[in-house]
């Protein structure tokens, strides 16, 4: 084997290696992990709705009682009124999706130190 080939042949490896890192990030990535629960909350209907027919309101109460939660408390922060909204109107909407879906964004343990910390950092260079 010459030098030229061994090179080609590196280069094609590297090139495989990124690709398997993209196809893993797009598995893997909060578009999928939605769309995923969006494809959830339809199975869940049509099971509800075919196999369940007669329990079916107990699934109705269910999402009325978690809309309603969390409506309430969305209410109760402290933000933007139109931000509010933007939020109550999807889990209105479609309630096992818009819950898992603001669940999924307002539960980063690692967002919130990066904002606390930002903050933080304003706050010390404010006087300069």
């Amino acid at each position: 084997m010459n030098t030229e080939n061994g090179k080609i042949d590196s280069k094609f490896e590297n090139r495989i290696e990124k690709n398997k890192n993209r196809v893993v990030r797009a598995i893997f990535g909060r578009a999928i992990l939605l769309f995923s629960s969006l494809i959830l909350q339809m199975l869940m209907l049509l099971a509800f709705m075919s196999i369940l027919a007669n329990y079916f309101f107990v699934y109705y109460w269910i999402t009325i009682v978690v809309v309603v939660f969390f409506t309430v408390h969305i209410m109760n922060t402290d933000q933007n009124p139109a931000y509010k909204l933007s939020w109550i109107v999807p889990i209105a909407l479609v309630p096992v999706f818009g819950v898992f879906f603001y669940a999924f964004l307002h539960i980063q343990f690692g967002t919130r130190q990066i904002g606390k910390r930002l903050q933080t950092l304003i706050e010390e260079t404010k006087p300069y």
